[in-house]
């Protein structure tokens, strides 16, 4: 019905989600907070939850799953979700006192297929993370690079990390991490700028909790 879609899209958006539910709230409880996020990290594992630059009031999602999934919504003013075959969505805003953070709780593996996060106006552009769960050196990108490549390394408690470049006559080039590291739940990103360096392959050493990850690195100048 255009009719009723047309009252119902609050913010005038041309669509219906977690947006118009925030907005209702605020009208019907009072007016939403003015230091709203611009934008947000969403922390996707067992634990979804969402952290942003600023306050959070409400986010919406959409899972894909290729088997059934187990949800416990955080306890919000608004906590919603819907299965229809293995497709999930989720919606959970608060009554405006306090910042979004928990979303739910979920078991079972999943992808996020849309993500809207919304303050008390505006939506939020968002980044998904994987949750840390164990000492992970991630794939660096971009990889063949030039000259700088980044890459995520996941510490999930705190200890001594040490990542280093070495070339392959096994001589070290560059030290991106020697020393204690805080854990995150999280990961950190380092960057290599390699401008220095001759073009070749190079490895990547990362060492921490027992672990120790290595990769292969190509700059091509």
């Amino acid at each position: 019905d255009p009719d009723a879609l047309c009252a119902a899209d609050l913010n005038m958006s041309g669509t219906v989600n977690v947006g118009d539910i925030v907005g209702v709230i605020n009208i019907i409880i009072g007016s939403g907070r003015a230091e709203g996020a611009t934008e947000a990290i969403i922390t996707v594992g067992d634990n979804l939850s969402v952290e942003g630059n600023g306050f959070i009031q409400g986010a919406q999602f959409t899972l894909t799953h290729n088997s059934p999934i187990t949800v416990e919504l955080a306890d919000e003013f608004v906590a919603y979700y819907q299965t229809d075959d293995m497709t999930t969505t989720l919606v959970v805003a608060t009554d405006g006192s306090h910042s979004l953070t928990d979303i739910a709780t979920i078991s079972g593996e999943y992808e996020i297929a849309e993500a809207i996060v919304v303050n008390a106006y505006d939506q939020v552009t968002t980044q998904q993370v994987l949750e840390v769960t164990s000492f992970e050196l991630k794939a660096a990108y971009p990889n063949p690079f030039n000259p700088v490549t980044s890459m995520q390394l996941a510490v999930p408690q705190d200890g001594f990390v040490s990542v280093k470049i070495y070339n392959l006559i096994g001589q070290e080039v560059a030290t991106l991490a020697d020393g204690m590291m805080q854990g995150s739940a999280t990961p950190y990103t380092l960057r290599w700028d390699a401008s220095a360096m001759a073009s070749g392959v190079y490895l990547v050493k990362a060492q921490g909790a027992g672990q120790v990850s290595t990769q292969k690195l190509m700059l091509l100048k």
